[in-house]
């Protein structure tokens, strides 16, 4: 999935589930025990195209698609926070919340670019 990391994080995560992917939303902050999940449907198909979007600075919303042209939005706009010592960060994540070994996600590229065109 994709994350925005900081004192606030949101991430659009794909998780595998009895054979399925399920698109989720997490939002929390760091500090406290407060993660919400909000499961956001069924993703079909191989290839799925994630795009964060950061407004005014703060404000962290995303899109997804399966073609890479057209996209959609997906989830709540979530305000981002600086964390500990440095501001908001951004990155792919895998996670394995399973007891058993391994777990992977490819991604072929990561771009930041400006959309202010």
């Amino acid at each position: 999935g994709m994350v925005s990391l900081g004192g606030c994080y949101t991430a659009l995560m794909v998780q595998k589930k009895d054979g399925r992917y399920i698109m989720q939303q997490r939002t929390g902050n760091w500090t406290r025990d407060d993660e919400v999940r909000m499961v956001l449907g069924e993703v079909e198909g191989d290839t799925l195209y994630i795009r964060m979007l950061v407004e005014k600075e703060t404000y962290v919303s995303f899109e997804i698609s399966t073609d890479g042209v057209m996209f959609e939005k997906i989830g709540q706009v979530t305000e981002a926070t600086p964390g500990r010592w440095v501001g908001v960060k951004a990155g792919l994540a895998a996670i394995n919340e399973t007891d058993m070994c391994g777990g992977s996600a490819k991604f072929d590229y990561f771009v930041f670019e400006s959309l202010n065109k």
